[in-house]
């Protein structure tokens, strides 16, 4: 967003969903990021805002008709990089290593890069390519993302939240 209440409202309705969903961790961006390092205050702010919001936000349940799939593809993923070896560190740094855990658009060294994504019709992160992950592409065809659908869909969101 390029105003201080689209930003703001991004920041809020980010910490919501994550404190919905039971996230763990969220990266808490201040308004003022858009533009130039934040202040001491500015993040302290960034942070009471998150808090506020999660602290509103009702869990919610799968509604297994919504299903998405991900809380399967999220299990598989989990027992394959368990499967390379006893201890979980350097399970990690092999499935890394072989492709079975790949990271979209992460520039890391130890990522594959082979896996690719996209944001589909219906708003939802998806997987154009697994690369040599343990599971399968979406079936209904999201086209691969580009440049430019890139910098549509952050437009897109920058446009909503200024509203």
């Amino acid at each position: 967003p390029s105003t201080r209440y689209g930003a703001s409202r991004l920041l809020a309705a980010s910490a919501e969903l994550a404190a919905r969903t039971g996230t763990e961790r969220l990266i808490v961006k201040t308004v003022a990021e858009a533009s130039r390092l934040p202040t001491f205050t500015e993040n302290v702010h960034a942070l009471e805002l998150a808090a506020e919001a999660a602290a509103f936000a009702q869990p919610t349940t799968v509604d297994r008709e919504l299903d998405t799939g991900l809380a399967d593809q999220a299990g598989t993923l989990i027992e394959a990089v368990l499967e390379l070896h006893p201890d979980v560190g350097s399970a990690l740094l092999s499935a890394f290593e072989h492709g079975v855990l790949d990271v979209p658009f992460c520039l890391h060294p130890d990522n594959q890069g082979r896996a690719t994504s996209t944001v589909g019709p219906d708003g939802r992160l998806r997987f154009t390519s697994v690369g040599a992950m343990p599971i399968r592409c979406d079936t209904d065809g999201p086209v691969a993302m580009t440049t430019d659908r890139l910098v549509a869909a952050l437009n897109h969101v920058a446009r909503e939240y200024d509203r």
